[in-house]
């Protein structure tokens, strides 16, 4: 059973995401940036890191972003506690190595990932939504942040699916990455599809994070 304060700190995070609003893990240090954010920062340390499976790249990234603190979370924990359920808001939908791309077999949101890293130890990771000052505060504070993009060029078509009274929207070609970066011109992120480093432009990056309606995960101890 989690402490009493674990729950109420995952409670408030999961009714805060689901009215869309930026917000920590703990509901009294909630951080908005008010001093001016620098031009650039990079965080060392945060590893590369494959897909165990073809579809997982949520609980890929979120792994390498717990490998910076140098206690991190495998792959399998990941599966492992956050389950499956046809509603990604509250499991992983579909199977693990099924193909890339469709909605059936898909992938998961921040919630159950959230959920997760609160039980392993990181109680002050938090979910935000499309603020690209939130995701800047967070690489200079030297939180690797995990973003719902899409994993394609060009426009995809969104669709609704319903399980148990609750609709969720599921986008073609969702994917994650780690953002550990960024500068004037671009966004750092590992991709753990292949896996690599890479420099998105600032423009591109933005467009595909908002096509996943700005998901964001900052993972903190």
């Amino acid at each position: 059973m989690w402490p009493t304060t674990v729950c109420i700190r995952v409670a408030i995070v999961c009714l805060a995401y689901a009215l869309g609003s930026p917000v920590a893990a703990d509901s009294t240090t909630l951080i908005l940036p008010t001093a001016p954010l620098p031009p650039s920062h990079m965080i060392d340390g945060v590893p590369l890191m494959g897909q165990w499976w073809n579809l997982p790249c949520e609980s890929a990234a979120t792994s390498a972003a717990t490998g910076h603190f140098g206690k991190p979370i495998g792959q399998s924990t990941f599966v492992d506690e956050i389950g499956f359920d046809a509603n990604p808001n509250k499991g992983f939908r579909g199977n693990l190595s099924g193909p890339w791309g469709g909605v059936a077999d898909y992938g998961v949101y921040p919630g159950p990932i959230l959920l997760a890293l609160v039980q392993q130890g990181f109680a002050h990771s938090y979910i935000f939504r499309a603020d690209a000052n939130l995701l800047r505060h967070a690489i200079t504070n030297d939180r690797p942040v995990v973003i719902w993009l899409l994993g394609t060029s060009g426009n995809v078509p969104q669709y609704e699916s319903e399980s148990g009274g609750e609709r969720s929207v599921l986008v073609l070609y969702e994917h994650a990455v780690t953002v550990y970066g960024y500068n004037e011109t671009s966004v750092s992120v590992m991709d753990p599809a292949y896996p690599t480093c890479r420099a998105i432009p600032w423009e591109e990056f933005q467009a595909a994070w908002m096509k996943l309606d700005g998901m964001a995960l900052a993972v903190a101890t």
